[in-house]
């Protein structure tokens, strides 16, 4: 069955949105979600960013007060700032499709696939397979593909380290 074209037309907006997102967050070299926070030792200031993973705080050292990491963090907080409108746009649009037919993983699929990406799995020679794959490919053509119920809960990855030969790993 063909899907709406007004929702074909949100899909590609939210395509869109996803890249200029994705350059934003490389032009502004953006941190992971999450929220700065410091320690003090021995009097120095020592900045982690922190954030919630599989049910945990985690805390990733950025290093000592200085004040090029101040300013870093000041502008991650900003860009962070600014964006927020268009991530909220993103999430609408989502819940827009979701309502269309079009196929749309569930949140803890999603935000699995999202960590994934963060950690840089897709820029090294990752790449998504299997129904999660198969489900896109009907929202690409505009098309509800059948059988959802055929669908499995996990998330199928297949990595070629070769693809990643092009690819600068400190990028």
């Amino acid at each position: 069955a063909r899907l709406p074209e007004t929702a074909q037309a949100l899909y590609a907006e939210l395509l869109d949105q996803s890249v200029i997102a994705r350059a934003e967050r490389e032009s502004a070299r953006l941190a992971p979600p999450g929220s700065f926070v410091s320690k003090s030792v021995k009097g120095n200031t020592y900045w982690y960013l922190q954030r919630s993973e599989g049910g945990q705080q985690i805390q990733i050292y950025l290093g000592p007060e200085s004040p090029g990491l101040v300013r870093w963090m000041d502008d991650v907080r900003e860009t962070r700032e600014k964006t927020a409108p268009d991530r909220e746009r993103r999430r609408d649009l989502v819940r827009m499709l979701r309502t269309t037919g079009f196929t749309i993983p569930d949140a803890a699929t999603g935000r699995i696939i999202q960590v994934l990406a963060e950690r840089g799995l897709f820029r090294s020679g990752g790449v998504l397979v299997g129904t999660h794959a198969f489900g896109c490919y009907g929202n690409m053509l505009g098309i509800r593909l059948a059988g959802r119920s055929v669908r499995t809960a996990d998330v199928d990855i297949l990595h070629d380290a070769r693809i990643a030969l092009a690819l600068d790993p400190s990028a």
